[in-house]
């Protein structure tokens, strides 16, 4: 008998207590994250799998959703675990899930590249779990796929520079698969993970073992084979000539610094105490000269990311994305800057109190406890500042007299039309399966009328500064079979009632609409599966099968 078996399960979860931080934290903060500006969009996206897991067009939104343009694989997840549980707590468990593992390869990661083995282990975990911008992309933004491409992303890099450095073929076999995976969770972290990669490549290239020069062509030769051909929708879609507008669509992220944000505040609701560590290099007086070096090159990682991150402060976005520059969002990129500053500054403050404090333990345990008030207090202030959510009673009982018009009275062989519901729209998508023109993920809407129009949703004109589409809207509505129009806000009506549509009924402020021109059934188009189909819905989760037996396989051998 070991001498493992003889201790007590309290003692195994007091000597790994961090792992047990995301399910306390999961479970007291359940709940939080659903009303965040992308939860009700994913989890709509969930559902449009749980429907028809083949299809690359919902039907529902977007007036014919294009599916290839973001990749499937979390959403399968959630649709799938679903099944049992509801949309919601799959949504919470998947999240749950890749918020642990991201917090726990992150961590892995720098300590693996720094080499500094001997930072606890707890302290890089229970700091990045609980860093302000992570925090801020779950219970603020919703962003679950990012999580996941960024745990993938992170399981990648740790994996890949182990190969580098000391060539294993389960290390090569485990970093080619967690990079498939990012792939299959969220594009844009694909983007961000590549540059890591390339980065990393070009600091290590006079260590990496002569195996590895020779094996990292085939590395990237073989992700190309193998997976290409399961991306292939979502790259076709990326390659169409009007995938990216011509109009830009207002996002902070480009223009952080000059968009109602003062820099203390973009620092401070992005990077929280770990933004002090973007001036790491002037602090190299304050660091011995053995960790400097060993910060050093994961500095550079987060400053070319930092780089990145502040949009149009710098011409480096215009010059690597070209014409995508004014198309994509950059806050991911602040967000993997934050985590790797976050484990540099957990790092330098054990570093400072290993040598000057008695009782170390004592004293990260106050500084932790500061750590943790501190980014609570940053998270609030961020949910100030990047407020999108409305009144939680108001807009319950809203949404109820909506769902109610939608499921009882209208006819769903017909389209409608919210104006002044806000981001949350997809809420009512989830709760219906009445027909819409709008969508909450801009990328994936086909209409080019709707697409050139400078506006994100069509539900939000009046917030992008567009009151006027509803004209365009209203010429073009009954091409496409709108037959209801549902508006909370009075600024709409004249605009309606010159158009001749007739007032159904108003309901607690809510007036319903319909469209007095004769309008159009749809038809009821039905999609032929093709192979791209089944690879799109079959290999991804399939890959995080054998990532999990290869995983498991590594830690038995």
């Amino acid at each position: 008998m070991s001498a493992d078996s003889n201790i007590s399960l309290a003692d195994r979860i007091v000597k790994n207590w961090y792992v047990i931080i995301p399910f306390i934290a999961g479970l007291a903060l359940l709940g939080q994250e659903i009303n965040s500006y992308d939860a009700y969009n994913h989890m709509l996206f969930a559902k449009h799998y749980r429907n028809d897991w083949f299809s690359l067009i919902d039907a529902q939104t977007g007036g014919g959703l294009d599916m290839r343009s973001y990749p499937p694989l979390v959403f399968q997840l959630i649709a799938a675990i679903s099944f049992i549980t509801g949309y919601e707590w799959a949504y919470r468990l998947v999240f749950l899930v890749f918020w642990s593992v991201l917090a726990y390869y992150s961590s892995a990661f720098f300590q693996e590249y720094s080499g500094k083995k001997e930072v606890p282990f707890w302290l890089l975990y229970t700091a990045v779990f609980f860093g302000v911008g992570l925090l801020k992309s779950i219970f603020i933004f919703g962003q679950v796929t990012t999580v996941a491409g960024f745990a993938f992303g992170f399981m990648a890099l740790y994996h890949y520079h182990r190969f580098l450095t000391n060539p294993g073929k389960k290390d090569l076999a485990l970093s080619l698969t967690s990079l498939a995976l990012v792939a299959f969770s969220h594009h844009f972290s694909l983007i961000v993970i590549a540059i890591v990669l390339f980065v990393i490549t070009m600091m290590e290239s006079g260590k990496i073992a002569a195996f590895s020069r020779r094996f990292a062509p085939v590395y990237f030769l073989v992700f190309t084979i193998v997976f290409v051909p399961t991306l292939w929708p979502f790259i076709s879609a990326m390659l169409e000539k009007d995938a990216v507008p011509g109009i830009e669509i207002p996002h902070s992220s480009r223009d952080p610094l000059g968009s109602g944000f003062s820099y203390d505040q973009w620092i401070l609701t992005t990077y929280g105490l770990s933004g002090i560590f973007v001036i790491l290099p002037l602090m190299g007086r304050y660091l011995q000269a053995g960790d400097f070096r060993k910060h050093l090159k994961l500095y550079l990682i987060a400053a070319v990311l930092f780089l990145f991150s502040i949009g149009r402060a710098t011409p480096i976005n215009k010059i690597v994305f070209g014409g995508m520059e004014h198309w994509l969002t950059y806050d991911r990129f602040s967000l993997f800057s934050s985590l790797i500053l976050t484990s540099i500054m957990a790092s330098v403050a054990y570093g400072l109190v290993s040598h000057k404090a008695a009782n170390k333990k004592a004293v990260l345990a106050v500084l932790m406890v500061f750590y943790l008030a501190a980014n609570a207090g940053m998270l609030g202030h961020s949910r100030e500042i990047f407020s999108i959510y409305p009144d939680s009673v108001k807009f319950e009982n809203t949404t109820a007299v909506i769902v109610d018009f939608l499921n009882n009275e209208a006819n769903k062989s017909y389209r409608y039309q919210t104006f002044g519901y806000g981001n949350l729209i997809s809420n009512l998508f989830l709760l219906t399966e009445n027909p819409t023109l709008d969508t909450n993920y801009f990328t994936g809407q086909k209409i080019t009328w709707v697409r050139e129009a400078g506006i994100a949703e069509i539900d939000t004109i009046k917030q992008f500064g567009r009151p006027d589409f509803i004209y365009t809207f209203l010429n073009r509505s009954s091409d496409y079979s709108v037959r209801y129009i549902i508006t909370l806000d009075k600024t709409f009506s004249a605009a309606l009632e010159n158009h001749g549509w007739n007032r159904m009924k108003e309901a607690d402020g809510i007036v319903f609409w319909e469209n007095a021109a004769g309008v159009q059934s749809l038809e009821n188009a039905v999609e032929k599966p093709r192979a791209e189909n089944y690879l799109w819905g079959v290999v991804p989760l399939l890959t995080l099968i054998f990532l999990c037996a290869l995983s498991k396989q590594k830690v038995n051998a």
